[in-house]
C-alpha cells in the first residue's frame, strides 16, 4: 500500500517481513523483521511516521517507518487476519481467525473495544471520517460498527463468500469477496450502487491523494519464471512495475480490470 504522501509503499509477505519500497524508483529502503509467520496485512498510520503489521503468530506490531525499528508489539489470542488506522493515529482496529473485531489504542496493551461474532473476520477498515468500522469475513455480510456507541448500525448483504476487501469512497463503500464479486452501497441509505464481477484478482484500490488523478492497483500474480509471487503496483498511464523480483516475464493485468475500478475512485 502506498503512504499518505505517495512517497513510499509497503508490502508483506509470506516470509513475515514488512518491507518499504521507494514508490518512485522501486528500490527496497528498509526490510522490517520480528514476525514470526506470515504477514497478512498492513496499516500506515496518516502522518506516515508508523506502520502497523497483522500476523499469522496471532501479533499485530508498531513499526517506525524512519529507523524501521519495531516500537510495541501487540500479543492476541488468535491469528490477525487484518488491520486498520484510525484517522486520528491514536487507536487500531484488527479481524481475527477467532471472529472478534477488536479496537486498541497505541499505547495500551489491551483492547479497548472488543466485538465477537461466530466466523472469522478478514477484512476490517475504517470510514473517510473515522466514524465507523466496516468488517466482514466468512460471514459475507458487511457490518458497519459506530465507534462512538459501539453498536452496529446497519448491514450490507450481496456478497457470497469470503470478504477480502473494502474501500470507502465519497459516502460509499465497497467490497470485494473471494469470488471476485464487487459490490458498492450507499452508507446513509443502504441502497446498493453497483456489481460487478473481475476476472482477476485484485487486492486493493487507492487514489493518488495528491493529484487525484493517477490510479492505483495492487495485486499478487505468480511469476512465470520463478513461480512465486509478487507484489506489483500499476501507476500513471498505467505501467507495470514488479515489487521484489527481477523477472520481466510476468502476467498483466487486464485492461478491463483498470478500466472497471476507475469509477470508483476518480
Amino acid at each position: 500500500m502506498y503512504s499518505h504522501d505517495n512517497s513510499f509503499i509497503v508490502s508483506c509477505s509470506t516470509d513475515a517481513t514488512v518491507k518499504i519500497w521507494n514508490a518512485q524508483t522501486g528500490v527496497l529502503m528498509k526490510s522490517l523483521e520480528g514476525h514470526t509467520d506470515i504477514l497478512w496485512r498492513t496499516a500506515i498510520s496518516f502522518d506516515d511516521k508508523f506502520i502497523l503489521s497483522a500476523s499469522e503468530d496471532k501479533t499485530v506490531k508498531l513499526w517506525s517507518v524512519l529507523s524501521g525499528e519495531c516500537v510495541k508489539t501487540f500479543v492476541l489470542n488468535s491469528i490477525v487476519y487484518s488491520v486498520d488506522y484510525s484517522k486520528n493515529g491514536a487507536e487500531f482496529a484488527i479481524g481475527c481467525a477467532d471472529g472478534t473485531m477488536q479496537i486498541f489504542n497505541t499505547k495500551s496493551d489491551k483492547a479497548i473495544k472488543v466485538l465477537s461474532t461466530p466466523k472469522p473476520i478478514h477484512c476490517v477498515k475504517y470510514s473517510e471520517d473515522g466514524t465507523l468500522i466496516a468488517f466482514a469475513g466468512k460471514d459475507p455480510v458487511v457490518k458497519l460498527f459506530e465507534v462512538k456507541t459501539g453498536k452496529i448500525v446497519k448491514e450490507f448483504a450481496g456478497l457470497s463468500n469470503t470478504v477480502k476487501r473494502m474501500h470507502f469512497k465519497n459516502g460509499n463503500m465497497y467490497a470485494k469477496d473471494k469470488s471476485l464479486r464487487i459490490r458498492g452501497w450507499n452508507i446513509q441509505s443502504g441502497a446498493e450502487i453497483d456489481s460487478k464481477e473481475i476476472s482477476k484478482d485484485i487486492f486493493g484500490v487507492f487514489n493518488n491523494t495528491m493529484t487525484n488523478e493517477v490510479i492505483r492497483f495492487e495485486s499478487c500474480i505468480k511469476c512465470s519464471s520463478c513461480e512465486t509471487k509478487k507484489m506489483i503496483w500499476v501507476a500513471g498511464q498505467y505501467t507495470l512495475q514488479l515489487v521484489g523480483c527481477s523477472i520481466k516475464n510476468v502476467q498483466n493485468l487486464s485492461d478491463d480490470n483498470l478500466k472497471l475500478f476507475q469509477q470508483y475512485i476518480q
